[in-house]
């Protein structure tokens, strides 16, 4: 069995400075083969101001999503775009957050609805800014999966497989919800055939994370984050391990924002595995 280990990077909470990027694969460490994911798309998506906020609002939200989805290597923008842009136009209404994606010569692409309490779209209509970044980062996580215009060109080293993603387990609850989504964001941004659980085939594979926490020392605990392979028959093939040293009191509030990037940069790791476990299955 192959075991992938992703270097630790000391995560120090604070208020007043950004998020660092923790659970960061090592640079050093040999690369996978080119072409086992597919690159970037060269096409940009174009984001419209969002329609229905206050003018001064309706830019800042604009430029928030596309800021999120750069984040998860998708090339978009806050503007017109060009002719050979995809197009996004978003419009709050009384149920939360209308989006609506196209190409240049009009044709619709995908729409997607983020239902909203009437408590959050009242704060939105009303510019709230950390109401506003918020609906971003969830708006950016939803519509991703829709956006994505690269085909998805096959697990490495394991020709005609998808990928079933299981939940979590074990992990707390809230960690569990934000990481089998954010890895699913990820896997999907890189361009690897994903399917659902119930739905796979003989030649599919699994992957199943799970989180660790260590023991509380003066107010710090080491999370490990393992996301190991199995094929059907529930033999493991390998995993790959993200660690990192977290402050115990805010460990709960700090998964939505910090799963977006366990889960990109576990990526790397996942491709390496799914390449030298070719075979194997």
């Amino acid at each position: 069995m192959f075991a992938i280990l992703l270097p630790t990077l000391l995560l120090a909470f604070s208020a007043c400075t950004p998020l660092p990027r923790p659970f960061q694969p090592d640079k050093s460490a040999p690369p996978a083969a080119a072409g086992l994911a597919a690159p970037p798309s060269p096409e940009t998506l174009a984001i419209a101001p969002v329609a229905g906020l206050l003018p001064e609002t309706a830019d800042q939200a604009a430029e928030l999503l596309a800021a999120e989805l750069r984040r998860y290597n998708l090339a978009a923008a806050a503007g017109p775009g060009n002719a050979g842009s995809l197009y996004l136009e978003g419009r709050l209404t009384r149920q939360g957050l209308l989006w609506l994606s196209s190409r240049a010569d009009g044709t619709i692409q995908a729409t997607e609805t983020q239902i909203l309490p009437p408590t959050r779209v009242r704060a939105l209509a009303q510019g709230d800014p950390a109401m506003v970044e918020t609906a971003m980062i969830e708006a950016a996580r939803r519509l991703l999966p829709e956006l994505s215009v690269a085909e998805a060109s096959g697990l490495p080293g394991h020709p005609g497989a998808r990928l079933v993603i299981l939940p979590l387990d074990p992990a707390p609850e809230i960690a569990a919800r934000h990481l089998r989504s954010a890895i699913r964001v990820a896997l999907s941004g890189a361009a690897l055939p994903l399917v659902e659980p119930g739905e796979e085939g003989p030649d599919d594979l699994k992957l199943q994370g799970s989180v660790r926490l260590g023991p509380d020392q003066s107010g710090i605990r080491r999370v490990e984050v393992i996301w190991e392979l199995f094929d059907l028959e529930g033999r493991s093939l390998g995993r790959v391990s993200q660690g990192n040293l977290v402050e115990s009191a805010r460990l709960d509030e700090q998964w939505p924002e910090t799963a977006p990037v366990i889960g990109q940069s576990a990526v790397e790791g996942i491709v390496d595995l799914l390449n030298r476990t070719g075979g194997a299955s």
